[in-house]
């Protein structure tokens, strides 16, 4: 089954995300939030939700700066 298959069915079954929610992805730049942000990207207009990024700084990778900007 389809990686984005299987988050809308976790998502639906565990009522995590309603029609009409507004998300805000917490996004650093690294593989895992981009990942998260695609996917929610891929599900907003059939699930109904409206979607926003928000850049997290962490300060953890070297390439930290270079993603803020």
């Amino acid at each position: 089954m389809a990686l984005e298959m299987r988050v809308r069915r976790f998502l639906e079954r565990n009522r995590l995300i309603m029609p009409g929610d507004s998300v805000a992805v917490g996004l650093s730049g690294g593989k895992d939030s981009v990942c998260l942000l695609a996917l929610l990207r891929e599900l907003a207009p059939e699930m109904g939700f409206s979607l926003r990024a928000v850049h997290v700084h962490h300060g953890l990778r070297e390439s930290a700066d270079r993603d803020e900007a």
